[in-house]
C-alpha cells in the first residue's frame, strides 16, 4: 500500500532525515515522498553529500594531522554544537534555514581541516616550493571529499576570484586534454590564499590546479626553469611551473608523461 504524507515535509525535518532522528513512521513517509518527488530527491542527496563530506574529512584529519591543537578542537566541538542547536529549534526557523546552517557549518570545518592541512604539510619544509607541492596535494585530495564546497564553474564566479587577487586569473581551456572545468574555489595554504580549479572528464576523473601569487613560490620557480616539472606525490602525479608571474599545481592520478603535456597546455594559456 502506498505511504502517503501525513503533512507536508518541512525544512528542519531533511537533515533529522539524514541523521535517523525521526520517527519511523515519519521516516516512510519521507522516503515515500523522496521515491515520488526529483525535486526532494535532490535535495537529499545534496545534505547526504554534505553529511558524507564532513565524515571523510574527519577522517581524513584524525589520519593525517596527529594531535589537533587545543584551540581547533575546541572550535570543532562549538561548531558541532551550533548545528545540533540549529536543527532543534529550526521548526521556528524560516524556510531553509538548516540547509544553509549546514552548508556554513561544513565550509567551517572544511577551513579549519584545509588549513591546519596544508600548515602541517608545510611545516617540515624550508623550500617554499616543496610547500607547495605538497598543499596543492593535498588540497586536491581535501576537495575530492568534500566537492559541494566549491562553487559550480560560471563567468561570476571567476570574476570573483579575480577581484579577489586583483589578478588576471582566467581559468585554463583543457578540452584538447579531454577534461572540462567543473568547480571553482578559493583555498587556505600556509603561504597564503590560492585559487583552485577543479576539471573533470567523461570517466569522472579530476584534475585540480592550484594557482598561487606567493613571491617566495615564483622566486624558487624562477630558480627551477620555466619548463613544467612534474613529480609524484603518494600515487598523485603533479606538474607545477610558472607563467605570466603565477605559480601553478597540476593534480591528478594520471600518468607523469600526460600531465606534463596538460601542464604545457596550462602554461602557454595562462602565457596569453
Amino acid at each position: 500500500m502506498e505511504v502517503m504524507m501525513s503533512k507536508p515535509v518541512e525544512d528542519w525535518e531533511l537533515s533529522a532525515f539524514i541523521d535517523g532522528d525521526l520517527p519511523s513512521q515519519r521516516m516512510e513517509e519521507i522516503e515515500a515522498e523522496a521515491a515520488r518527488s526529483p525535486e526532494l530527491r535532490r535535495h537529499l542527496s545534496e545534505l547526504l553529500a554534505d553529511h558524507q563530506a564532513l565524515v571523510e574529512l574527519a577522517r581524513l584529519e584524525t589520519a593525517s594531522m596527529g594531535d589537533l591543537p587545543h584551540r581547533l578542537a575546541d572550535a570543532g566541538s562549538e561548531l558541532a554544537m551550533e548545528l545540533h542547536t540549529a536543527v532543534s529549534q529550526s521548526s521556528r526557523a524560516r524556510p531553509s534555514f538548516v540547509s544553509q546552517m549546514w552548508r556554513q557549518v561544513a565550509m567551517l570545518t572544511a577551513g579549519v581541516a584545509v588549513g591546519w592541512a596544508a600548515a602541517s604539510w608545510a611545516a617540515g619544509h624550508d623550500d617554499p616550493l616543496s610547500a607547495f607541492i605538497d598543499e596543492a596535494a593535498e588540497v586536491h585530495r581535501v576537495s575530492a571529499a568534500a566537492p559541494f564546497f566549491a562553487r559550480e564553474a560560471s563567468e561570476s564566479a571567476i570574476g570573483s576570484v579575480e577581484t579577489l587577487f586583483a589578478h588576471k586569473l582566467t581559468p585554463p581551456d583543457l578540452a584538447l586534454a579531454g577534461f572540462t572545468l567543473s568547480r571553482i574555489d578559493v583555498v587556505a595554504t600556509d603561504t597564503g590564499p590560492a585559487a583552485l580549479f577543479v576539471y573533470t572528464d567523461p570517466e569522472a576523473r579530476r584534475l585540480s590546479l592550484v594557482l598561487s601569487l606567493d613571491s617566495p613560490i615564483l622566486e624558487a620557480l624562477n630558480r627551477d626553469g620555466a619548463e613544467p616539472r612534474v613529480t609524484t606525490h603518494d600515487g598523485l602525479a603533479v606538474s607545477y611551473g610558472k607563467a605570466s608571474d603565477v605559480a601553478y599545481a597540476l593534480v591528478g592520478s594520471i600518468p607523469e608523461p600526460r600531465a606534463r603535456r596538460i601542464a604545457r597546455l596550462v602554461s602557454n594559456s595562462l602565457t596569453q
